[in-house]
């Protein structure tokens, strides 16, 4: 099978919340969240890429999030579009 889509390790600092509740203002500990997310690279632009988990063969993706480019640390491009990638045999489950 032929990939539609790029398939990559993307390395990014997320603007995610430090915490839910209260907290006393010399308990912060504001820092970098280092995330490392794999996926589909669906769309590109100037300023984010779309990763989806799951592609189909009907040109439809599911769970797909955005990733400003700004926060991408770091990129490794897994197969590259149009790569052969292979299909396991499906086996009997016992």
């Amino acid at each position: 099978m032929k990939l539609r889509h790029e398939l990559a390790l993307i390395t990014w600092d997320d603007a995610g919340s430090i915490d839910v509740g209260w907290e006393h203002e010399d308990a912060l500990k504001p820092g970098p969240l280092i995330v490392h997310s794999i996926g589909f690279v669906a769309k590109r632009t100037r300023k984010e890429i779309v990763l989806a988990t799951n592609v189909g063969v009907s040109e439809q993706c599911h769970h797909q999030f955005r990733i400003p480019r700004k926060m991408i640390v770091q990129w490794q491009t897994i197969a590259k579009r149009g790569s052969e990638f292979p299909i396991p045999t499906p086996t009997e489950t016992p």
